[in-house]
Formats: structure tokens, C-alpha cells, sequence
């Protein structure tokens, strides 16, 4: 194709020729108006914008979009019956949208995904890691100071029955008289 003017060009796309002029104005290429012509290299600069600026930035596959949407009509008619005796016809009309993905893309997000659930994981573990490093040096401390050797539990609050909590009444009058009965 030679020179051709933006109009004669907006028709060969089926575009209106306001949105031609307004990518060809995004896409950096001057253009006077309707009546100037674009030459190979405009045209060849224009879809290179336009398929960066629709998402296919790689160039191992130049002609292949990451994805594609295709739109189905079909058109029908149902006749119902009547109460009466009488049919109608009834015109039906489905639309249906499929959108396909690349694989790799798909891909490249599912591996992504799987790198935070492993980043979280390993926090996780390192955070739980800390916390039993910390109840044992706790229990450390708590024995060095009691001079006693009891097992020490740490539990999460609101784990102990409720019986524990109740101070339980008891009775210490004899073992008053024992210590007065030793001495």
C-alpha cells in the first residue's frame, strides 16, 4: 500500500476516523487532520503502540495475544402455546463471551502465588520458631529463680479448665496442730 490519506486509511480499519486520529496522536505521530497522509512507517509505528498499550510486551511471539475474548450470538425462536388456542413466536437471543489466556501467563502467576505461600510459610515457622526459643528461656529463668525443679507449662490464655482458675478453699488446721505437736 502506498501513502493514503487518515480518512482512506480509517476506512480500510473500519474505525471512525476521530479514534484514528486520537491514536495517532497518542502513539506520537503527527497528523494535521483527515485529509494528511501516513506513510508505511507511521502505519508499522501505530500498531506497535497499539499492541503495547494492549498488553503484549513480549516479543518472543510478535503476532500471538496473551489473550483473546471471542463474542457469540445466536439467535433463535421459541413458539409457545397460548391459553386461548393461539401460538406466539418468540425471539431469543444468547450471548456468550470465552475468554482465553496463554498458558505461560497463567503460568507465571501461579508460580508467583506459590512464592508468597512459601514466603508466608517460612515466616510462619520463623515466628513460631521465636516463640518456643522465648518459653524456654522464660521456663529457664523461672526455674533458675525458684531453685526448684518443677515442670513449667506456658499455655495459651483461656486453655485451662475452669475448675484451675477457682481458688480452691482449704483446710490448714491440721497441719497446725502437727507442727505444734513437733515442736
Amino acid at each position: 500500500m502506498a501513502d493514503v490519506t487518515v480518512a482512506q486509511f480509517a476506512e480500510v480499519l473500519k474505525v471512525p476516523i476521530e479514534k484514528l486520529l486520537s491514536q495517532l496522536e497518542d502513539a506520537g505521530i503527527t497528523v494535521a487532520g483527515a485529509d494528511d497522509t501516513i506513510s508505511e512507517d507511521a502505519k508499522m509505528e501505530l500498531l506497535t503502540y497499539l499492541r503495547r498499550s494492549h498488553g503484549q510486551e513480549d516479543t518472543s511471539t510478535p503476532g500471538a495475544p496473551r489473550r483473546i475474548t471471542l463474542r457469540r450470538k445466536s439467535q433463535s425462536e421459541l413458539k409457545l402455546s397460548g391459553a386461548q388456542g393461539r401460538s406466539r413466536t418468540v425471539n431469543v437471543e444468547v450471548r456468550r463471551k470465552r475468554t482465553y489466556i496463554k498458558r505461560d501467563v497463567l503460568e507465571k502467576e501461579a508460580q508467583r502465588k506459590q512464592e508468597e505461600l512459601d514466603n508466608q510459610r517460612r515466616e510462619e515457622q520463623e515466628r513460631v520458631e521465636a516463640e518456643q526459643r522465648e518459653q524456654e528461656r522464660l521456663k529457664a529463668e523461672i526455674r533458675s529463680r525458684l531453685l526448684v525443679g518443677t515442670a513449667i507449662e506456658l499455655v495459651p490464655y483461656g486453655t485451662l479448665p475452669r475448675e484451675t482458675y477457682k481458688a480452691k478453699l482449704i483446710d490448714y488446721s491440721d497441719v497446725e496442730t502437727t507442727k505444734a505437736a513437733t515442736a
